[in-house]
């Protein structure tokens, strides 16, 4: 039995936002927004405690729905790096400890709603597809530096808030995006279309 006050190990209030809490380890990470500032936020697994609270520098918050929030993008982390994207602000690498790695700067998008696709890592490589009214584009980062693998165009896609789903095959690992008109295949480490629907 779950709810509001029962079987409840802890509670804390936190920021709004729209991203999930990440998990991993001891630690959960998750982004949100005070008084129109970009928070990446990382707690204590076991009480809740936060642990440290970061702000993404921002000149200015892109348009997004009524109802949407400037922290839509669920952050990614392999245990030793926090991935987040803020499409005000692009995306940003922090440390266990909320130090800042790397940054790079992206929008604000073209996109009245914001941006909500969120990066994923797999192995050494951030995924990140961003499809907007103008600009779109899926692309291939090293986790280590923030520097691009490859960039694919997609600028034949409007606005699309799907996050990739990385797909192991029998032929190796694919990127799949589901966007408007068309689903797509893409080779893992090349970029390369390799099959739509």
């Amino acid at each position: 039995e779950i709810g509001p006050e029962s079987n409840v190990i802890w509670k804390v209030p936190l920021p709004p936002g729209h991203s999930s809490p990440v998990v991993h380890g001891d630690r959960i990470y998750v982004t949100a927004v005070r008084d129109a500032k970009l928070l990446t936020i990382a707690l204590e697994r076991a009480s809740g405690k936060v642990l440290w609270e970061v702000e993404a520098p921002c000149q200015q918050l892109e348009q997004i729905h009524t109802i949407g929030s400037h922290a839509q993008c669920t952050p990614a982390t392999d245990g030793q790096r926090i991935i987040c994207f803020f499409g005000s602000v692009g995306l940003l690498c922090y440390d266990r400890d909320g130090e800042l790695l790397w940054k790079r700067p992206a929008g604000p998008s073209k996109n009245d709603m914001g941006a909500a696709s969120s990066p994923v890592l797999s192995g050494e490589w951030i995924i990140l597809c961003q499809d907007h009214d103008t600009d779109s584009f899926l692309e291939s980062i090293d986790k280590r530096t923030g520097r691009t693998r490859w960039r694919v165009d997609r600028s034949e896609f409007p606005r699309n808030f799907s996050t990739p789903v990385i797909w192991e095959t029998p032929t190796g690992r694919q990127i799949v995006v589901l966007a408007t008109l068309r689903v797509v295949g893409y080779d893992f480490d090349t970029g390369q279309e390799l099959w739509t629907v």
